[in-house]
């Protein structure tokens, strides 16, 4: 795996840590909940967490809480495993990853992660 640096236009991008359950209607109520990793490029903070809290819904998840949030530079990434999503998030303008838990599961942080759900700039 290449540890190529991808630039943002403004230097870094947000990251937030953000509790979620899934609607009642989407595919998504098989599980507890997740805890979805989100990098958004984006210059605005308040901006950056709209587009993060937007993008979760339209995945079919509620948001619940914000646990984290911090603005990110390339070099806090480049010895981390979140580097490619960083990059990505500096290339296309957003990355997600769904930590999810099962029901009958306390909401802790896991290991186990359903997938990543890819949302390029363009598509804005």
């Amino acid at each position: 795996m290449s540890k190529r640096i991808v630039k943002s236009q403004w230097g870094g991008v947000w990251y937030f840590m953000i509790h979620a359950s899934p609607h009642p209607t989407s595919k998504n109520r098989t599980y507890g909940g997740a805890y979805v990793s989100c990098w958004v490029n984006y210059p605005h903070e308040e901006g950056a967490l709209v587009l993060a809290k937007y993008y979760i819904r339209c995945s079919g998840w509620q948001c619940r809480k914000v646990h984290e949030k911090k603005w990110g530079q390339c070099s806090d990434y480049i010895a981390k495993k979140s580097l490619r999503y960083f990059n990505e998030a500096a290339k296309d303008g957003s990355s997600f990853v769904f930590h999810t838990y099962p029901k009958n599961r306390p909401s802790n942080l896991t290991k186990r992660s359903s997938g990543r759900s890819k949302t390029r700039a363009a598509e804005r």
